[in-house]
Order: C-alpha cells, then structure tokens, then sequence
C-alpha cells in the first residue's frame, strides 16, 4: 500500500450561503473527476454572519481530515462513498460536540482558529 502522502489530494473546497437576509450556511464540495461540485455536507442551521458560517464550514473541513500536514487523501474515501459517509455525520451542533476537537495553534492575536481564519466569539 503506499504512503498517504504519496496519494493524490482530494480536491475539497468550503463556500458559504446566504438564502435570505443574515442567515449564513456553509456548504462542504469535493470536485468529481468531471470536475464538478458534489456536496458533502451542508449547515443544519444558519449563522447569523459569513464569519461564523465560515468559521464553522473550517471546522467541518478540519474534522474529514486525518492528518493536517499532509492533508486529505483519496485514500480517506476509497472504502465508502463520500456522500454516504457525509449523510452519516450528525447535524452542526451534535457533531461540533462528538468530533473530538483537535488542540488549535493560537493565531497571533490569541484568538483560536481554524485554518487561521479566527472562530468568532
């Protein structure tokens, strides 16, 4: 089997919506090989600013990958399917307290972060 790292990366990407007016959702994509948006998983429930809902969709991200330095890996999906395994996932609250949070490097300002992009309070 060979190393994780020498596997190609999953072509992952984190956008948010705004349906109406203050009510911001993060959406989860993974490009096919057609190279077309198949969503992962979608926010149960609307933030109520693009920060939030980003920071949020950051955190979701996060959690699908194994390793942060090498990054997510075709390997992670080539036993199940990706929508299936996104279907299982609870919704935002209840994974955000069943995922296991990593410890988060402090950004400069001391503020946590995900990817960088810093949680809001």
């Amino acid at each position: 089997m060979p190393h994780p790292s020498s596997l190609p990366l999953r072509r992952l990407a984190v956008h948010v919506e705004e349906a109406r007016a203050g009510a911001f959702r993060w959406v989860l994509s993974e490009l096919d090989d057609s190279d077309a948006l198949v969503t992962l998983q979608r926010a149960g429930t609307a933030a109520g600013t693009y920060h939030a809902a980003m920071a949020q969709g950051l955190r979701a991200l996060e959690a699908l990958i194994d390793d942060l330095d090498i990054g997510p890996r075709l390997e992670d999906v080539a036993d199940s399917d990706s929508q299936a395994a996104a279907d299982a996932l609870p919704a935002d609250a209840e994974r955000d307290a069943a995922v296991p949070q990593r410890p988060k490097p402090s950004s400069p300002s001391g503020r946590r972060s995900a990817f960088g992009f810093g949680l809001p309070s």
